[in-house]
């Protein structure tokens, strides 16, 4: 791990972080999915999440494992967004999000996920204005 994981809290509880892959350069966290709806919200999505601190988007969430497996409802972007990787070439257009209560150990936020294609492996990927 690339980090001191005995700093690492949210909320006063520490955070589990564990590799994503052998050579430990990928952090996964453990994620709840909510609805917004109710004021004592059910998990709907229980997964891990990816960090990336390289992606510029605050969320984004798989088009298959996470949004239609789980039904979730979702909105068009007023206008589309091009999807870049890390080249900078667009690859596809973003023209989906919704919006839910995502729960980390005890921390609990609202928050905005683009919807594109995503490996089932890691249908969550967390951004660096996320961090």
């Amino acid at each position: 791990m690339l980090l001191d994981q005995s700093v690492l809290t949210i909320g006063g509880l520490p955070l589990e972080l564990r590799s994503a892959n052998s050579d430990k350069k990928s952090i996964l966290v453990q994620t709840q999915l909510s609805s917004l709806r109710t004021s004592h919200p059910q998990v709907f999505v229980d997964t891990v999440s990816l960090v990336d601190s390289g992606c510029t988007a605050v969320a984004f969430a798989d088009e298959d494992s996470i949004v239609s497996r789980y039904n979730v409802t979702t909105r068009k972007l007023l206008a589309p967004r091009p999807l870049r990787l890390a080249d900078g070439i667009p690859t596809s257009l973003v023209t989906d999000y919704f919006t839910a209560r995502m729960s980390i150990g005890a921390h609990t936020e609202i928050m905005l996920f683009f919807i594109t294609k995503l490996s089932p492996a890691n249908p969550i990927i967390l951004g660096m204005p996320w961090l």
